[in-house]
């Protein structure tokens, strides 16, 4: 799922370009870059994926699943390469950003156990 959605962010970096930052560090409102561009970081990120996947322990039963992630990272950053990345795929928790969740009435607006015994929710600025 992962490489789906850097695929994905590479597909759109191809319609509308990648993001502001990434072929120009000074975007990204940083005065004085260590790098000129965020191109060797990003793809740096992807090896990384691409990487981890030889991690994984082998298992006969399941290694054609191995197989698939191995050849899966390939075409993203060969796209990713060429094209760039719009947006780096979230990370976040299902139960979506805080006004969400609290209009939807959670309790955490993470995963993590809610371990307090009184809970106040304020929401500044936003008409719920």
């Amino acid at each position: 799922m992962t490489g789906n959605a850097w695929e994905q962010s590479a597909e759109i970096a191809a319609s509308v370009g990648a993001f502001p930052g990434y072929r120009d560090a000074r975007c990204a409102h940083v005065p004085k870059p260590r790098q000129k561009d965020n191109v060797e970081s990003m793809l740096g990120v992807i090896q990384s994926h691409r990487d981890a996947v030889e991690k994984i322990q082998p298992s006969q039963e399941f290694n054609y699943l191995k197989e698939e992630a191995r050849h899966s990272w390939d075409p993203r950053w060969k796209h990713g390469r060429k094209a760039g990345y719009r947006k780096r795929p979230s990370h976040r928790a299902r139960t979506g950003p805080a006004p969400f969740a609290f209009s939807m009435d959670c309790d955490t607006t993470g995963i993590e156990p809610d371990i307090a015994l009184v809970k106040y929710k304020l929401l500044a600025g936003a008409a719920c």
